[in-house]
């Protein structure tokens, strides 16, 4: 059996790559947003293309606020998994098996890293329907 730091170890790029990823979803989501609240102004003399716009910041924003609970759904997987590994270590020096609550505690981990994924997901599907949104109102104008 592994000890907890070769498992953190052995996750820690993975939870790194994921947290990036996290990130520039974020970022991309969020710069969509404000530029969209901004094009509304601008083009606000022109009203045949105003639906398309907001629809846009709409999904924009939708994806931005699946970010957060994504990010937040990771942390608590990263704060699990490292609550899992101290427990490891503790039953590791004193040869006794994990308890329930262990395993529980692990299971809390993978399930809230799934959801942060598909949240992910998500947020994904909303930028890039998002940009096909704003895409289709640049055509118009």
């Amino acid at each position: 059996m592994k000890t907890g730091s070769e498992i953190l170890a052995s996750t820690k790029p993975l939870y790194d790559r994921f947290s990036e990823a996290l990130k520039v979803l974020g970022a991309g989501n969020g710069t969509g947003t404000l530029a969209l609240v901004a094009a509304l102004h601008s083009f606000s003399d022109k009203p045949h293309i105003l639906g398309f716009l907001k629809s846009a910041a709409a999904a924009f924003a939708i994806g931005v606020l699946l970010f957060a609970v994504a990010y937040t759904l990771f942390m608590f997987a990263y704060m699990h998994l490292e609550n899992y590994t101290s427990q490891v270590d503790k039953a590791a020096e004193s040869n006794a098996a994990l308890s329930n609550s262990s395993v529980r505690i692990r299971d809390n981990s993978v399930t809230c890293m799934h959801a942060a994924a598909v949240l992910a997901f998500a947020s994904t599907a909303c930028f890039f329907v998002a940009f096909l949104i704003a895409f289709i109102a640049l055509l118009r104008v």
